[in-house]
């Protein structure tokens, strides 16, 4: 009988010990010096033993289907395999030695554990007859584990070997212990030996379970190996802090006592396997910092290791930056920049040494020979006698010091802790992914992602620079041709077709030289800019122009693959290299010899092997003739196939584990980047993937180790990191208004939980705490994603021009003056004291210092149009895309097509349903808002855009506030004021929350960042109330807020923010109660009910009057999904003020119609109206009264600046009164509504034929129209 040893038994055998503690300890004591930390084992009985079969070819009787051929058991990887076809036995797999050889053992690794009767069989022939059997197995029983390893009798020598299955069950469990029941038997991987393998009692697999972690003392310096068997060899895998535990297995102390995993590898000399990451606890210089010491400084994110000591750094106008070496110049020059920005106090920047530093100084130095582990990224830092000593191995790591600096200061103002703090990532790829193909996204913002990622010290940031609408079906289906659909090349290219048709998009481009000018400023402040260009799918902006070698396929479903590349025409991958070339190659390459690339790959679904071969060819030219490092999108677990794909130092983004099986991917020897779709993608209002992923989520759950659900160990060094992802696929067909800002608030609002998950652990703050810090550290020195304006006198308007002084002096005092550039402008008086802006349309604008105002900015502007032009009017501009010019953001008076109101960003136009009248004053405000934006004409809302439903169009609003007037297509009139309003300033209207407590009869339980109703009244935007849904309590929700005891409240108002993230509980119904138990009113009585839409929109509701309480009860009657949420309700103790804007406008209109009609106050209905106007406007009045005066004087003073110029042509025609005589006739025409306004001719309430007539008579020249004469 052969000697057989199963690797999964059943009991296990104790291990004698080959070795003592002590002989261990000289063995690494003689290994360290002789420099071989890697190559420490045990054992020298596990000599080498190649398996013979691995890349023979292989056949079978049958297989399951092509992805389970026979070839799978001799490719050298344990995730693929060969599986039967769905039959009973007998089955077999054989294996072509090429040639007679002489095989002395074999194993077999078996997917599940069903095989009963085998035979290893050989043959000189492989003809039905001439099998002899090596081996033969036989049981009634299912088989002992997963894996078969055996030494033949006596060697077998024949050409052909194979695996003869006699006879298996058909139900069995695989090596996870799951039960699979399916009539096939499976394979993963067979071994053919040419020596006797090394047969242990001890299997490999029990082996590798028994190991547990080893204990480190002070005194070691490197990590211990365990001791194994007779046959066995163990080395060091591993740890996932390079910077404490290098791959080598040497330590290097860190400041604090420090937890570290670690792993190993044991090998029988056939077979490898990897223990588990095993914990172990590093001994610092100390155990841990002492409590009475400074705390550790909280930054995000968090610092790995600190020694607090006592007193503080202070900087002072004095303070500089010392730099010990011209390479760090550049890094001390940008943490000037930066510490500016942050402390508004010049640092100066000076070479020297530590001899020159004095207190308050920064200290600056590299570690040439890296003896302190600090490695590409860490640094060391000692804050002592007042200054700060920075150590690092490279430009990089003194960066991130500087970071953690400036993030201390912006906390504590002017001081930083002294102590020892020693710094290091965890994950060498922490990353972010940004489609910038299928919308165009400014240079600007790109800078202002990488400094944002910088801040937060993640340093992997990907532009995905080409895509096309994924969904050309709607092309087809439509009968247009898919080839017109959206698509876009981002980077200024020369090449063309033979018509000379160029693939650089037309709408927003990056020009070589400024894109090389973002790599090299990226890499400055450590962050690599990687970009991709993705072929051969996804290419629609070079099909487009290379028709011909485009995919003429169309699916089932009308899927065109017009975007996909025909990889059979060996032109379009030698196009996809030429375009590769143009950035690689030169004296001075647009990607640099130092810049990873990802060539795509991703998603073809036209010619399995035709993509092996092209991912082959494109990575082994990129890596190896280009010489850079190269990335792809993992896609072989899908397009599966028998064409090889390079993997060498080849980095893989994980993004689906379909698509691309984990395990899989880093057996084939890929290096793995997390960024898997069902955690981490964003794709903006597309109702699937995140529209906002969870910050708390992502904090307390996201690790970039786990893919899918599939755990990599942390001590892998294949394990990169990871990265998240925003997918701008909401274009063309699909279009919902998505842009720049949108994005980069997506970006922005998880990076902080990004940064702690990918630098270290984090597990130092809450998920709170991690809020709060964030709130207070903020978006990055040198940028201003969210558009804001700094206010010094007033933080309730940022700007606010009269123009009464003739010039454009901003009256808030925060210094906005308009600028001296200004061009074809004029100032007039419009009353006493009181001039306006004269803006004459084409070239005609002031300028102001301010680009564009925030979100959450009311934009007012009192207006007289003068013109009847309907040629675009531009109200306010900012220059937008200026790359290459393409492009604009304005808001117009007039648009060219509608005639109304609106405005343009980009290559999209959005439109309010109002007509700006000519001749009259006019106030008009512009509220921005996120996803919203709405028009308010003299303070009463006319119209409002945008929504955060799926493919709903947004219409995000951050104002351009660059110019008024336009330096193309300005309005025609006069501009009385412009002012800009804060709607984020701090309202001193709300209620503090501490005035009263709050209870619901309808809260989930506290999950994550949702759930009771105190969330809804904590200050706190990312919480929020959330009706019970475990399990679901329909509505209605009752919110009951009771004033402290003995108190009451006085409450005016009620402010609803819905929740910030996704949609379900909208609030949509809800009614208003108050009791007053101190007044006697002791039940619940009806305030107000509302009708709310479904959208992010904040809401407020005034009461009729203030309402003195002791309780106030919010019944929330209805939500979205039957669901109510909130983030927040605020309780003001005053309501809105009454809006005299219209009336204002109204009379002030009417003095201009009686300045120049004197007899038409001898009109009684006109005198009336304005009699009554004046009066209110003295005494004071109602909303409802202000509204009904303004809107009785308004439609009065419309009809008399017209004249009788019905149809606005700009003359009064005997049409104008067959406009009337058609409206009295009840006839149907266009724009009756419109002429309706001006067709009150006599002022008596109703268009009748007397107006017909005063027209026709005033025709005839026998009277005149309000003084007018023909």
């Amino acid at each position: 009988m052969p000697i057989l040893a199963f690797i999964m038994r059943k009991e296990k055998n104790k291990m004698q010990k080959n070795i003592t503690k002590k002989a261990l300890s000289v063995l690494l004591a003689l290994t360290m010096i002789m420099g071989m930390f890697s190559m420490i084992s045990f054992s020298s009985s596990a000599a080498e033993n190649t398996n013979l079969a691995t890349g023979k070819t292989a056949t079978a009787d049958s297989s399951e289907t092509n992805d389970f051929a026979a070839p799978k058991t001799v490719d050298g990887s344990d995730s693929t395999r060969w599986a039967s076809a769905v039959a009973n036995a007998p089955h077999w797999v054989q294996i072509d030695m090429g040639e007679p050889t002489e095989i002395a053992a074999a194993t077999i690794h078996w997917e599940r554990n069903t095989v009963k009767s085998f035979e290893i069989q050989y043959s000189d022939t492989a003809a039905a007859d001439s099998w002899k059997v090596a081996y033969s197995y036989s049981s009634t029983e299912l088989y002992d584990g997963w894996n078969t390893k055996v030494n033949f009798d006596t060697p077998a020598t024949g050409r052909y070997f194979r695996i003869y299955i006699k006879d298996f069950a058909d139900r069995g469990q695989d090596e996870s212990g799951k039960e699979v029941t399916w009539n096939t038997i499976s394979i993963f991987e067979i071994g053919l030996f040419a020596e006797p393998l090394v047969i242990s009692d001890h299997t490999l697999a029990e082996l590798v379970n028994s190991i547990t972690a080893p204990e480190i003392t002070a005194d070691d310096t490197t990590v211990p190996l365990p001791e194994v068997p007779e046959g066995f060899k163990v080395t060091f895998a591993g740890s996932n802090y390079d910077n404490v535990i290098t791959p080598e297995g040497n330590i290097a102390t860190p400041l604090v006592d420090k937890q570290v995993k670690v792993a190993y590898e044991v090998t029988d000399g056939q077979e490898t396997k990897r223990t588990a990451d095993l914990t172990v606890t590093v001994p610092g210089k100390v155990a841990a910092s002492a409590e009475e010491n400074n705390a550790k400084p909280v930054v995000i994110p968090e610092i790995a290791e600190w020694i607090g000591s006592t007193g503080d750094m202070t900087i002072t106008e004095s303070s500089k930056v010392v730099y010990a070496s011209e390479d760090l110049k550049a890094t001390a020059d940008l943490f000037a920049a930066d510490y500016l920005e942050v402390t508004g106090m010049e640092l100066a920047v000076t070479a020297g040494t530590k001899e020159d530093v004095a207190a308050g100084d920064f200290y600056l130095a590299l570690d040439a020979e890296d003896t302190m582990n600090l490695r590409d990224e860490g640094y060391y830092v000692n804050i002592a006698d007042g200054a700060a000593y920075v150590t690092a191995n490279t430009a990089t790591g003194a960066r991130w010091a500087t970071v953690t600096f400036l993030q201390i200061l912006k906390q504590n103002g002017t001081t930083i802790p002294q102590g020892e703090m020693r710094d290091y990532p965890k994950y060498e790829i922490r990353g972010f992914m940004l489609d910038v193909g299928r919308i165009p996204i400014e240079m600007e913002t790109i800078y202002d992602i990488a400094k944002t990622m910088s801040w937060y010290k993640l340093n992997d940031f990907e532009l995905h620079l080409n895509d096309n609408l994924i969904f050309l079906e709607d092309y087809v289906n439509a009968g247009l041709d898919p080839l017109d659909a959206y698509s876009a090349f981002r980077m200024e290219s020369d090449i063309t077709n033979d018509e000379g048709e160029g693939i650089t998009a037309e709408d927003l481009y990056y020009t070589k030289d400024e894109f090389r000018q973002l790599i090299t400023d990226s890499r400055a402040i450590g962050v690599n800019i990687v970009p991709e260009f993705d072929f051969p799918a996804h290419s629609l902006a070079i099909t487009s122009v290379f028709d011909e070698l485009a995919v003429d396929y169309i699916n089932g479903s009308g899927r065109s693959y017009a975007d996909h590349f025909d990889l059979s025409n060996p032109e379009s991958t030698e196009l996809i290299k030429d375009i590769w070339d143009e950035y690689l190659d030169g004296e001075n390459p647009v990607f640099d010899e130092l810049t990873t690339v990802n060539v795509g790959a991703d998603e073809y679904t036209h010619n399995n092997e035709d993509y092996r071969k092209f991912a082959d060819t494109i990575l082994k030219y990129i890596q190896q003739e280009k010489g850079r490092t190269v990335r792809i999108w993992g896609s072989l677990s899908t397009i599966t196939g028998t064409t090889p794909v390079y993997s060498d130092d080849v980095q893989m983004y994980i993004w689906n584990t379909g698509w691309a099986n984990p395990k899989a991917m880093l057996e084939q020897g890929y290096d793995l980047i997390n960024i898997n779709d069902g955690s981490v993608y964003i794709v903006p209002g597309a109702n699937y993937y995140y529209d906002y992923l969870n910050p708390t989520s992502i904090y307390n759950n996201w690790k970039p180790n786990v893919i899918g659900g599939t755990t990599i160990a942390e001590t892998e060094d294949q394990m990169l990191g990871g990265a998240y992802a925003i997918w701008n696929d909401c274009i063309d067909t699909r279009d919902n208004g998505i842009y720049e800002y949108d994005d980069f608030d997506r970006f922005y609002k998880p990076v902080a939980a990004f940064s702690e998950k990918l630098w270290g652990e984090g597990t130092e703050k809450t998920a709170t705490e991690l809020a709060e810090t964030f709130e207070e550290t903020s978006t990055a020195p040198g940028t201003n994603p969210y558009n804001e304006v700094e206010t010094t006198a007033n933080d309730k308007t940022f700007a606010e021009y009269t123009f009464d002084d003739g010039t454009g002096t901003d009256v808030t005092g925060n210094g906005y003056n308009l600028t001296d550039n200004s061009e074809n402008v004029t100032y007039t008086d419009i009353a006493e004291g009181n001039q306006a802006l004269v803006l004459n349309g084409d070239t005609s604008y002031v300028e102001t210092p301010i680009e564009y105002l925030p979100v959450d900015t009311n934009l007012t502007i009192r207006v007289k149009r003068t013109s009847y032009s309907n040629e675009e009017q531009i109200l306010f501009e900012s220059d937008y895309q200026p790359a290459n010019g393409a492009g604009k953001y304005a808001i117009q008076a007039v648009q060219a097509d509608t005639g109304k109101v609106g405005f343009v960003r980009g290559a999209r136009t959005y439109t309010f349903d109002y007509e700006l009248p000519v001749g009259e004053w006019v106030t008009l405000t512009f509220k921005g808002e996120q996803n919203f934006a709405s028009l308010y004409v003299n303070g009463e809302l006319v119209d409002s855009l945008g929504s955060t439903a799926g493919l709903a169009m947004r219409a995000t609003l951050s104002s351009p506030f660059n110019r008024i007037g336009s330096k193309t297509n300005a309005f025609i009139g006069l501009v009385d004021y412009v002012k800009a309003d804060n709607l984020n300033a701090p309202d001193e209207t709300i209620i503090s929350n501490d005035s009263f407590t709050v209870e619901c009869d309808n809260q989930n339980p506290a999950a994550g960042s949702e759930g009771p109703i105190s969330y809804a009244f904590d200050n706190n935007l990312n919480t929020f109330w959330h009706s019970n849904y475990t399990p679901m309590q329909a509505l209605p929700a009752n919110i009951e807020i009771h004033a402290n005891e003995g108190t009451t409240l006085d409450v005016g108002a009620i402010t609803y923010v819905p929740r910030q993230s996704g949609d379900n509980g909208y609030i949509t119904s809800a009614t208003f109660y108050y009791k007053n138990t101190e007044a006697g009113v002791n039940e619940w009585t009806e305030i107000t009910s509302v009708n709310w839409a479904a959208d992010s929109s904040t809401k407020k509701v005034n009461f009729d009057s203030i309402i003195s309480a002791t309780d106030i009860k919010i019944t929330v009657k209805a939500g979205k999904n039957n669901y109510g949420s909130a983030a927040e309700f605020y309780l003001h103790n005053q309501m809105d003020a009454s809006n005299a804007e219209g009336l204002n406008n109204a009379k002030a209109n009417a003095d201009e119609v009686i300045a120049e009609y004197a007899d038409i106050m001898n009109n009684e209905k006109f005198a009336e109206a304005y009699n009554k106007a004046a009066e209110l406007l003295e005494n004071g009045g109602t909303q409802e009264e202000y509204d009904a005066a303004a809107s009785a004087l308004a439609a009065m003073n419309a009809v008399v600046i017209r004249g009788g110029d019905i149809d606005g042509s700009g003359n009064v025609t005997v049409s104008d009164a067959t406009i009337i005589q058609l409206i009295v006739s009840g006839k149907t025409i266009d724009n009756a509504d419109t002429y309706s306004k001006y067709s009150d001719i006599d002022l008596d309430g109703s268009v009748d034929i007397e107006d017909a007539t005063i027209i026709q008579t005033y025709l005839t020249g026998a009277s005149d129209i309000f003084g007018k004469t023909v």
